[in-house]
């Protein structure tokens, strides 16, 4: 099995890219056989689904279940006060196998990165920034071209190889807001959100604009812009796309001198 695992890691790049997803892309890899796939568990008929499942198991048919999309979990992040800023840096891979594979199909696949901070164990947001992240392959000069967007402005590279593309498209670096603004008494949690191509056009318009109007990502801003960034972009109900990946990070406290 172990093997197998790593057989398959390596066709799709790494171990991140087969992580989490949907695991019926994974079986239809491995078997070459038909599914079907049940995902209105709650508002069916219990008895017909038990039913159902009882029959597969005696045919012996491969059965699986997985959360769907609301992917959640705790990571560590790197805290840094730089220049008086405080920087959040990690990794967000939101691509499935599935979606690693679809990278070279010359279609463009978008990530939309969210970043905010709070007071741990509180929902109030003293922080936030937006990055957005597209990749496309030329089928004809064989070159991911990534475009990128934040606080810091926006870029194009090209690369040659996938894994390069996937650090670009991964990789969260952004600046939040003043050291000076945190309270030292307090500790914080920041929030790293990632969505595979989100399927809502207010969305991507939301941060077109946030991006579009200046840089910085705190109270600075003005009240009202932050305040209609928050309640965009701040949920805690994870939002449709083609994959959604949520990171919280460990508490992080203001350093104060001596």
């Amino acid at each position: 099995m172990l093997l197998l695992e790593k057989a398959y890691a390596k066709n799709y790049g790494n171990y991140f890219t087969i992580e989490g997803g949907d695991p019926v892309y994974a079986l239809r890899d491995l078997t070459g056989a038909p599914f079907e796939r049940i995902t209105d568990l709650k508002s069916g008929n219990k008895n017909e689904y038990w039913k159902m499942l009882t029959n597969a198991d005696k045919r012996q048919w491969i059965m699986c279940c997985y959360t769907g999309n609301t992917n959640v979990r705790e990571e560590k992040m790197n805290f840094s006060d730089s220049g008086g800023l405080l920087r959040v840096a990690t990794s967000v891979n939101v691509l499935d196998a599935s979606a690693y594979n679809r990278l070279d199909d010359g279609l463009p696949s978008t990530v939309v990165i969210r970043v905010w901070l709070s007071p741990t164990g509180k929902q109030r947001v003293v922080a936030a920034a937006v990055l957005r992240r597209q990749i496309v392959y030329d089928l004809w000069d064989e070159v991911y071209t990534v475009v990128t967007a934040g606080p810091s402005g926006r870029r194009t590279v090209q690369v040659k190889f996938k894994a390069e593309a996937l650090k670009l498209l991964t990789a969260v670096d952004v600046a939040l807001t003043g050291v000076d603004a945190l309270d030292p008494a307090l500790s914080y949690t920041a929030t790293v959100q990632a969505e595979l191509n989100p399927v809502s056009a207010t969305n991507l318009a939301e941060v077109r604009r946030w991006l579009s109007e200046g840089s910085g990502g705190g109270l600075d801003r003005g009240g009202s812009f932050f305040g209609s960034f928050v309640s965009v972009f701040v949920n805690p109900k994870l939002p449709a796309a083609d994959r959604v990946l949520r990171l919280t990070s460990q508490p992080y406290r203001r350093r104060t001198s001596r």
